[in-house]
């Protein structure tokens, strides 16, 4: 490799006065160099990441009954028997979302004595 960087040969190019009125004084110059990337193909850019290296990294996984808008004083109005109407029908599917993006619609199911999502149907496009 020798005298090579990484970002490839540096090319001088002639000053340049990019405006009249740069820094204090009138006469300002920038001066710059471009730099010639050099091109890469697969061999040399290492090859795609393996799904395992990414098997462990912990995401927020939600299933979202439903959401409704409140004004403040109806938080504030809020005690223990209130009833909070939400705006999904209870025959909808549940939302499952990872990380804020939907990517799963499913039903509320009982494992264990705790609550489960069974998926139903996985979304295709975060529209849905």
């Amino acid at each position: 490799m020798g005298d090579d960087n990484v970002f490839g040969d540096i090319q001088e190019e002639p000053k340049v006065v990019l405006g009249e009125n740069i820094g204090d004084s009138p006469q300002a110059r920038i001066e710059y160099k471009r730099l010639n990337l050099p091109q890469l193909n697969n061999a040399q850019t290492g090859g795609v990441f393996k799904q395992d290296l990414f098997g462990s990294i912990p995401v927020e996984v939600t299933a979202e009954l439903g959401k409704t808008q409140l004004t403040l004083q109806e938080i504030l109005d809020l005690n223990e028997g209130a009833i909070v109407e939400l705006q999904r029908n209870a025959a909808e599917p549940l939302d499952l979302v990872v990380n804020g993006q939907l990517i799963a619609k499913g039903e509320v199911i009982a494992v264990d004595d705790k609550y489960a999502l069974k998926i139903t149907r996985i979304v295709q496009n975060a529209k849905e």
